[in-house]
């Protein structure tokens, strides 16, 4: 009777694999299929899951980042315990062995740096009106970005890098088919590889006009030539063309150059607001003067933001009276930024008091604290000069 237990050894669940690998003539002498413990494939892929989640982290922005960061997390946690799961059931059967795929593992690595290169970002509580994706904002980090070079780059990664991360999600896949049940899955990433391929080249050829608009603006930007500005079709990317220029050579007069016709994109929308819009930005900047609101002839309440952005007494008085709070709200701007009181009892009724103890404060008069009527606790901060725009 035979004694010998029937259960396979290490030694030949090894072999036994090799063996299969060695006698299909399309695996055998193959450079790119490695050998590896299941327990080191294990801590590999801790190190790999760690990194890749850190890299997404790095690579998005903005509140856009915080839905990224927990999709991620979401993702790569399941692999985790997909992989230790599986570990733990192999090292149960003694299997200790696995193959990898190393064409697979490059692919992945070049899917995934493309998706990190087009992961997105944004701008917080404000709506960007360009790319604002991770290649964008290492142009911003090399204060490249306003180059034609530039705004390819981050254009067509806007493009890629989603299709590059559909690709990497669908690959991830078949290389744990592969590692695990040492199944020939080869072909199934060649595919998906295709197709990222095509469909990458397709859509920035279908997106051309909205990249060459962007070189456009780019290159008026880069070389200060406001004519090229003119050439420039999206009315969001056409008004920044002007204003980067304008506070780039300080030449406001530049605004005046911005033609009074209606954009072919948006018949509702004339460029005169364009030129209007041109004015309010640079004024404050460039030649602090109320006066020079007055260039914004059209739109009553454009040439108000203007007179509220340079916040002294004159250009509030001469905002337009009746529209909503912003002659009341320019008065407690100027009051703030000029440290004169007496011109806190033209703000809100709710600012006054404030708009007191803050100069109060800044002053370290005591004898503005004691205008503070209606509020004893405010009062009584100012007298122990407590600004009330610092929270502790």
């Amino acid at each position: 009777m035979n004694l010998t237990s029937s259960r396979p050894t290490i030694d030949n669940i090894d072999n036994n694999v090799s063996n299969n690998l060695i006698s299909d003539p399309n695996l055998s002498n193959q450079w790119y299929m490695l050998k590896i413990n299941i327990f080191i494939f294990f801590i590999l892929w801790f190190v790999y899951i760690a990194l890749s989640y850190l890299g997404l982290i790095f690579s998005s922005g903005g509140w856009t980042g915080l839905i990224i960061g927990l999709l991620g997390l979401l993702f790569y946690g399941g692999l985790f315990a997909h992989v230790f799961f599986v570990t733990i059931k192999k090292l149960r059967a003694r299997d200790f062995t696995i193959y990898l795929d190393l064409r697979i593992v490059l692919i992945l690595i070049f899917l995934q740096l493309l998706a990190y290169t087009g992961n997105v970002g944004d701008c917080g509580d404000d709506i960007c009106n360009y790319p604002s994706n991770f290649g964008y904002r290492m142009m911003l980090f090399l204060a490249i970005e306003e180059t034609a070079l530039g705004s390819l780059f981050a254009s067509v990664t806007s493009i890629i890098g989603p299709i590059a991360a559909v690709g990497y999600f669908f690959t991830i896949f078949p290389f744990l088919t592969n590692v695990f049940s040492n199944r020939k899955t080869y072909q199934a990433v060649k595919y998906i590889l295709l197709l990222v391929i095509v469909v990458g080249v397709f859509l920035p050829l279908m997106s051309i006009s909205t990249i060459l608009d962007d070189m456009r603006r780019a290159t008026a930007i880069q070389y200060s030539n406001v004519e090229n500005c003119k050439s420039v079709f999206e009315y969001d990317k056409k008004k920044d063309c002007y204003i980067k220029i304008v506070k780039k050579t300080r030449d406001y007069k530049i605004c005046d150059n911005i033609p009074l016709i209606k954009n072919p994109k948006w018949q509702d929308v004339p460029l005169e607001g364009m030129r209007n819009t041109c004015y309010k930005e640079i004024i404050k900047e460039i030649v602090p003067s109320h006066e020079e609101c007055n260039r914004i002839t059209t739109d009553i309440n454009i040439r108000d933001s203007c007179y509220s952005r340079i916040a002294d007494k004159k250009a509030c008085d001469s905002i337009a009276v009746g529209y909503g709070f912003s002659k009341p709200r320019c008065y407690f701007s100027a009051a703030i930024s000029t440290n004169d009181y007496t011109l806190c009892q033209f703000a809100l009724p709710d600012d006054i008091d404030s708009c007191y103890q803050i100069i109060g404060v800044e002053t370290k008069n005591k004898a503005i604290c004691e205008l503070i009527k209606g509020d004893t606790i405010r009062r009584k901060n100012c007298l122990d000069m407590k600004d009330p725009r610092t929270r502790l």
